[in-house]
């Protein structure tokens, strides 16, 4: 919301069940972040 670059790590976090880690993954997505996984982001990185 601040122009800030936000990478949520999507294999480093869990949910109760697939269906709502990937609903959540959806929602963050189109709300405020690229998600990527841990290997895109320490490409990202270096």
């Amino acid at each position: 919301m601040m122009d800030y670059k936000v990478f949520f790590v999507s294999d480093a976090n869990a949910a109760i069940s697939d269906e709502l880690h990937n609903a959540t993954l959806l929602n963050i997505v189109y709300l405020f972040a690229d998600v990527r996984s841990t290997k895109q982001s320490l490409t990202l990185l270096t």
